[in-house]
């Protein structure tokens, strides 16, 4: 069997800053490609395969990268934290790699938090038993530029659900309350109880400034569902990666 090899945009250290585990360090492997093309994207940078991977400053190694040595690099940074953030781009894509990967690392201790669009459950599904975390986007229509909300939410939240999950939503100040009601309908659809968090895009360095809107999506889901949570993006407020 010929080992798996992926392609990586880099690995490094930070502190989570979206969604519920926000303050936890942790490792990120960010893994490169993705299915979509939002046009309010801010990993932009993740969406095409580089030659060469990032680990620190001036240190770059190539593409693609084989099991052990994303393992060896994963494991230098030591007790910094024992949970593996997998993010990209959108990681399911490379799912062979991740299926050999995951267990590995599962074996060596680490707990894994992925971070993705939603909207590949197969794959999610081949890699469940591994997964401890799930930061599920719901892409809105405002953030993607696409006319509608990918269909394949649903599904990938119901299968998803097992695990420790939230959901979340970038809004703009494009964003319509129509959007909001669609996606708590996508949510409520499977559980009710799974979290959302709303979290407002970054433009230029600013938070959106309509904070009263921001309120009524906070409100509107708040009425449907049992935990709504309303929370930037921490790291880029600060400054950090």
């Amino acid at each position: 069997m010929i080992e798996p090899k992926g392609n990586i945009v880099e690995i490094f250290k930070s502190i989570q800053g979206e969604g519920l585990w926000i303050g936890e360090g942790q490792i990120f492997l960010r893994l490169a490609g993705c299915n979509l093309s939002c046009k309010n994207c801010d990993t932009n940078y993740a969406l095409e395969i580089p030659q060469k991977y990032k680990i620190e400053d001036n240190d770059y190694r190539n593409n693609p990268v084989t099991l052990t040595e994303t393992i060896e690099t994963i494991k230098s940074y030591g007790l910094f934290s024992t949970t593996v953030s997998v993010t990209g781009g959108e990681p399911l894509l490379q799912i062979d790699y991740l299926k050999m990967l995951l267990p590995i690392l599962k074996s060596e201790g680490c707990k894994i938090y992925i971070e993705t669009n939603a909207t590949l459950p197969e794959q999610l599904a081949l890699i469940l038993p591994w997964i401890d975390i799930v930061s599920a986007d719901i892409k809105l229509p405002s953030f993607t530029g696409e006319e509608d909300i990918p269909k394949e939410h649903r599904e990938f939240l119901r299968i998803a659900k097992e695990k420790d999950l939230f959901v979340k939503v970038v809004v703009t100040d494009e964003t319509i309350m129509n959007e909001i009601s669609i996606a708590v309908d996508i949510v409520m659809g499977v559980d009710r109880n799974i979290p959302l968090v709303i979290q407002p895009a970054m433009k230029n360095g600013k938070l959106m400034e309509n904070q009263e809107r921001l309120f009524g999506f906070h409100d509107y889901a708040a009425k449907r569902l049992t935990t709504v949570r309303l929370i930037p993006q921490i790291h880029k407020l600060i400054g950090w990666k």
